[in-house]
């Protein structure tokens, strides 16, 4: 081999591995390219053609990573900006004001929610009743007997009243109004209403249906 290809070997072997220390950074499989441009396995590529065959083989390698490497760093940061904005927007739907409902709140909420029920809906049925008792009654008269299935009726919509009614009285019952006077009060008439809705259906069953 001439003194002057040498020289040109030697100075793109320095040029090759001067390009790799500075890219190599940059480079993902970088161990693959450190087991290649050692010293010891340039110099066994001494002939041109094995020279030559060479250099387009590390140039294409180098492309091949450095691009790689791009490529890889690119879909990890991808991915880590689109979970960090994905977390990002989880946690501002997730961070919703706490409210924290005080005894006397709760108290109130609970009574409300009874007398809504008793008022719109028990005491509508209670009236029913009571509707229901007169035609009975008026149609007995007239037919002189009485008719088994609207007995039946009757007596099956009185125990739904009772047991309904009961059940809110129970549930009034259990409300802590913890040494509040006006709390108490709501309460003790909230009690009274109910009761006397009670008190109403008993005394219709024995005007009425006894």
């Amino acid at each position: 081999m001439s003194p002057t290809i040498a020289n040109l070997q030697t100075q793109i072997i320095d040029s090759l591995q001067h390009i790799h220390s500075q890219a190599q950074d940059k480079i993902v499989h970088n161990d693959i390219l450190q087991k290649i441009l050692t010293p010891e396995q340039l110099n066994t590529f001494t002939s041109p053609p094995y020279f030559i065959g060479m250099l387009v083989s590390l140039s294409s390698i180098i492309y091949w990573l450095s691009s790689s490497g791009k490529s890889d760093a690119t879909k990890r940061g991808g991915k880590k900006n689109s979970k960090s904005k994905k977390k990002a927007k989880k946690n501002k739907k997730s961070k919703k004001p706490v409210i924290v409902e005080t005894p006397e709140q709760k108290f109130s909420r609970v009574l409300q929610g009874i007398l809504t029920k008793v008022e719109t809906e028990l005491s509508v049925k209670v009236d029913e009743f009571e509707d229901a008792l007169k035609k009975y009654k008026e149609s007995k008269c007239e037919a002189g007997e009485q008719d088994p299935k609207a007995k039946d009726q009757l007596n099956y919509s009185y125990l739904y009243l009772e047991e309904t009614l009961l059940k809110e009285l129970m549930k009034l019952d259990e409300l802590e109004h913890n040494g509040d006077e006006e709390l108490r009060l709501q309460r003790k008439k909230a009690i009274n209403y109910v009761q006397g809705l009670h008190k109403k259906i008993d005394l219709l069953k024995k005007e009425y249906f006894d």
